[in-house]
């Protein structure tokens, strides 16, 4: 890979982008005035700006509301594929390891993977009669899909880490709101709730490089368990919307929280 030369690169960058953004596809109306601006002004081999323009058409997803921004972009099926092999870039993902993790089968996933390593984002090597796949890590546009994915399908595992340090002093701890409804836009907040030992005052700091990474604000109420049963118990209007809403766990899980509500 590092011995193409940057038309090469280039045009592979130019690919991957016909290929995620492909105005014939399913894209929502509200993208597809974006990507045919975006054809017709930058389908150009070798234009240097190429990669700066794919950020700018992320950018156009904040016009977005009432929508998953995910859902706007790719196919279901693609968009569990790159946030698997994005999310863990180095992770060389077994076929039916993939289709597993997927809840799918094999053989529904083919077409998808060999585009995606067609268009230089995924790359494949075989083992006998397995096949691998994994990130491209060299090409044009990695870093900016790792990031929109981290923005997004990401979320809950970047929270899941940042917040692991603190073990049991959490109890339970879950996303709430428009995010956990995936009716989120790029510039959602996020709102997450934490019921344990940690207060607000200790959270913070780990909040802030979490915000950092996801490029969002994250709104984190914290409750100790005692807080937190005695408000369920009182009726608390904001607690009982909470409680009856979707929910994304990134500590704990639904048996944990039921626990803790006393059930």
């Amino acid at each position: 890979m590092g011995s193409r030369t940057p038309l090469a690169r280039h045009r592979t960058g130019f690919e991957a982008v016909r290929l995620l953004y492909d105005p014939r596809s399913d894209t929502t109306n509200n993208l597809r005035p974006c990507v045919l601006d975006y054809f017709n002004t930058v389908w150009k081999p070798a234009r240097p700006w190429a990669i700066d323009t794919l950020r700018n058409m992320s950018n156009n997803v904040r016009n977005m509301r009432n929508s998953s921004v995910l859902t706007a972009l790719f196919p279901q099926v693609r968009q569990g594929v790159l946030a698997a092999t994005l999310g863990q870039p180095d992770k060389w993902w077994y076929l039916s390891e993939l289709a597993d993790r997927l809840g799918t089968s094999p053989s529904s996933l083919q077409r998808e993977l060999s585009s995606l390593v067609a268009s230089g984002i995924l790359v494949h090597r075989r083992e006998g009669t397995r096949a691998y796949f994994k990130a491209e890590t060299q090409s044009p546009v990695f870093r900016d899909l790792q990031q929109l994915f981290e923005k997004t399908a990401g979320l809950a595992p970047i929270l899941e880490q940042i917040l692991k340090p603190f073990g049991n002093k959490i109890q339970s701890a879950f996303i709430y709101g428009s995010v956990a409804r995936s009716r989120e836009h790029a510039m959602s907040d996020v709102d997450a709730m934490v019921i344990g030992r940690a207060g607000l005052a200790d959270l913070s700091p780990a909040l802030r490089k979490a915000e950092a990474r996801l490029g969002r604000e994250v709104n984190a109420t914290a409750y100790s368990p005692e807080e937190f049963l005695q408000k369920v118990k009182s009726g608390d209007h904001f607690l009982t919307a909470v409680l009856r809403g979707r929910k994304r766990f990134v500590k704990g899980g639904q048996s944990d929280l039921d626990e803790l509500v006393g059930k």
